[in-house]
């Protein structure tokens, strides 16, 4: 588990540290906001934004919710954002100038991503999210989707729990999408794989299990059982569906692993020695072998797909 209190001294010294030079950071731009806007609720928001900053880029999901209601209710919001245009105002863009998302995507937010460590989309678990050395530098292999959009709520976009990493295919797909925190996981503080489980139908599992073959055209897992409205908003916004559809190989891989080594196939591994040493320890290494991928839920985001092959592998048997 990730040391979030860590993580927010971090990110929160990264963002406030004054830079060398001529840097200007979001606290001067929003001085530099109040003498071109004179709209008394355009004045409020950018003192209160000033005033706030501190507070506003550590702000958990359920404070960024209650702050995008609060402004709702005064109307601050149709200042920053033209819902009808689906396009942000004048005044919007110099929020989102402010608070420089631009330069923070470039400097900021690869460290960030460092310090995160997470190995695979937060959302489809199928791609990797990886931070590589390049030179002297390191560089972010993927994207950050904002779980509040950054397009109408701009004051929240460099907040630490409103910034996911997550594959290019999701963050465009989700794009400005807006969901309430009953609609959709929040993948920082929700455990959203406990919420469904992948399978194949009856029918496929019961000969695999046997032993017998079954077409990959024939193989088609899906997300089973009751489906939580929070799942059908993920399958529906990310695709779970059709990307595990394109798994099916995998699917068969698992199972006939289960099939060659469930009459005494482990134990037999275990006995296994080389110079009169145990090749293998326990049981649990002996499964993460035969996976060929993490075996324990709290490992799901360091690789991508480990979601769905620890339930192919569960059903089958080959780990429990």
């Amino acid at each position: 588990k990730r040391d979030w209190n860590a993580i927010e001294k971090i990110f929160f010294d990264d963002i406030t540290d004054k830079k060398k030079g001529n840097y200007k950071g979001p606290i001067d731009r929003l001085n530099e906001l109040l003498p071109i806007f004179t709209n008394l609720n355009q004045q409020i928001i950018i003192r209160f934004l000033r005033r706030h900053f501190s507070e506003i880029i550590l702000l958990t999901p359920k404070q960024q919710l209650d702050l995008i209601h609060a402004f709702d209710l005064k109307g601050y919001n149709r200042l920053i954002y033209d819902s009808v245009k689906k396009e942000q105002t004048s005044f919007g863009k110099k929020i989102t100038w402010a608070f420089r998302y631009t330069e923070f995507r470039e400097f900021e937010l690869v460290k960030l991503a460092g310090n995160l460590n997470i190995k695979a989309c937060l959302y489809c678990n199928s791609q990797y999210t990886l931070v590589v050395k390049k030179g002297n530098s390191k560089v972010a292999k993927f994207q950050f989707d904002h779980f509040f959009p950054k397009s109408p709520y701009p004051y929240l976009s460099i907040s630490l729990y409103n910034l996911i990493p997550s594959c290019a295919s999701c963050n465009h797909s989700k794009s400005d999408t807006f969901y309430k925190l009953n609609e959709l996981t929040h993948p920082y503080f929700e455990d959203f794989h406990s919420l469904f489980n992948f399978a194949i139908s009856i029918e496929s599992h019961t000969k695999l299990l046997m032993g017998k073959d079954v077409p990959l055209n024939e193989l088609e897992p899906s997300i089973a059982g009751p489906v939580h409205l929070k799942v059908k908003n993920y399958d529906k916004e990310f695709h779970l569906t059709g990307i595990y559809l394109r798994h099916t190989d995998i699917v068969k891989e698992i199972y006939e692993k289960a099939y060659a080594y469930k009459e005494g196939g482990k134990e037999a591994l275990l006995k296994l020695e080389k110079n009169g040493k145990k090749i293998f320890y326990d049981e649990k290494q002996i499964q993460r072998m035969l996976l060929a991928n993490y075996t324990l839920d709290e490992d799901i985001n360091k690789r991508p797909l480990t979601k769905f092959m620890q339930d192919m592998a569960r059903n089958s048997g080959l780990i429990k």
